[in-house]
């Protein structure tokens, strides 16, 4: 208790900018490969749509990853949440299932600049002896609000369209953009010296066990990618 009691003012308007974020992508998560059944997607449309935003996600976590270091992580959080909430306001206005996969594309750049700038934010408000500790309150705020989502997105789409949830979507990330707004500067400066050790270290990233673990994660969410894109409309 007395750890929760200690919450700090940055990770606490962090785990609430997760809770409200996770809540938004949840909501809409079984809802869209309908949502793009009903605009007239072919079943190739709906891996487009699932792929075209894993893909964009892994393109900005690369990028952004590349500039944070000069620029600070704040920033960037506030722009991929911003990025994000209007996506999904276009995304509700779309006509087309192409037109669905392009803004879908938009709203993966701002996920993954969020996701990566989060994290890189986070270590550097915290104390490293608390570290694993804000990240597991971090990861409790956005497991909470994966669990409401779909039952939130399930009852409006039904009591409404299928266009409302991700309206809905867009104003949960525009009030998380609103607390991204007071997160406070970080004591130190976006940059930091890297420590001779993990300089050493750096040559013998790619070790045959990392390797072993990227393919892994590849196939895991490769199965959790066509998992997502087809239980909805086969249900």
């Amino acid at each position: 208790m007395e750890r929760f009691r200690a919450v700090s003012g940055p990770l606490a308007i962090l785990s609430l900018i997760a809770f409200v974020s996770s809540l938004g992508v949840a909501v809409m998560l079984p809802l869209i490969p309908l949502y793009a059944v009903s605009l007239g997607a072919a079943p190739v449309q709906l891996g487009l749509l699932t792929s075209a935003f894993a893909v964009a996600t892994t393109v900005a976590q690369v990028g952004a990853g590349l500039f944070m270091d000069r620029y600070g992580a704040r920033g960037f959080i506030r722009g991929g949440i911003a990025t994000y909430a209007g996506a999904n306001f276009l995304i509700a206005t779309a006509r087309t299932a192409l037109s669905l996969i392009s803004f879908r594309t938009i709203a993966g750049l701002g996920g993954g600049t969020n996701l990566v700038a989060t994290r890189l934010y986070l270590s550097q408000v915290t104390d490293p002896s608390r570290m694993a500790f804000a990240n597991g309150v971090l990861s409790a705020a956005t497991s909470a609000g994966q669990v409401a989502g779909p039952v939130l997105g399930g009852i409006v789409a039904a009591l409404a369209n299928l266009r409302l949830p991700f309206v809905m979507v867009g104003i949960t990330s525009s009030l998380a953009l609103v607390g991204a707004l007071l997160l406070p500067r970080p004591a130190e400066g976006p940059a930091s010296a890297v420590p001779a050790a993990a300089a050493g270290r750096a040559e013998r990233l790619f070790t045959r066990d990392v390797i072993i673990l990227l393919f892994a994660q590849l196939f895991l969410l490769a199965g959790y990618g066509g998992f997502i894109t087809t239980y909805a409309p086969f249900a």
